[in-house]
């Protein structure tokens, strides 16, 4: 698992994505609208189907209101701590 830590600022909808190298959208996490504070979001490895992505870069994307942030995941680390 993936744990991707992130902040909000101020009341938004948060919108968590993760997207392969080319940037095609692997996984769109739940979207929920938040207070400010801290929160983490999980990545299991899987895509939007439940199966297991292959080995390679990942990117997470976190949408909130304007603000956008980009965090670069290793599958091969996934990989390991993932239940199959």
């Amino acid at each position: 698992m993936t744990v991707i830590p992130f902040q909000i600022p101020q009341q938004k909808e948060v919108v968590p994505g993760i997207y392969d190298l080319p940037g095609r959208r692997v996984r769109l996490q739940e979207q929920s609208v938040e207070p400010l504070g801290f929160y983490t979001a999980i990545w299991d490895g899987r895509d939007q189907h439940g199966r297991l992505v292959e080995s390679g870069i990942y990117f997470v994307r976190m949408l909130a209101g304007s603000f956008t942030a980009m965090q670069k995941n290793c599958r091969d680390e996934i990989k390991r701590n993932a239940k199959t």
